[in-house]
């Protein structure tokens, strides 16, 4: 992951298939792929805690329900 736009949030996937299995990890699913994630995602764009970007491959943004990804708030959990 990069991040395109910290301030605002946007970040892009680099290695989307390693995400993916990460997610998996997390999941505990281990047969999971991009195209299984991408279709998970849309429950995340749903709660509008993930956005898409438009016209932009693997670029998403976070929405006004996410937490913990501002500087601020990572710091603060770590305190």
């Amino acid at each position: 992951m990069r991040w395109e736009n910290r301030q605002e949030g946007v970040f892009k996937f680099l290695r989307s298939e390693a995400v993916a299995q990460l997610w998996g990890q997390k999941k505990k699913n281990s047969s999971m792929t991009y195209e299984k994630l991408s279709r998970a995602m849309r429950y995340y764009y749903k709660r509008e805690i993930l956005e898409r970007v438009d016209g932009r491959r693997l670029v998403y943004k976070f929405g006004k329900n996410s937490s913990g990804w501002r500087e601020e708030e990572a710091a603060g959990s770590r305190n």
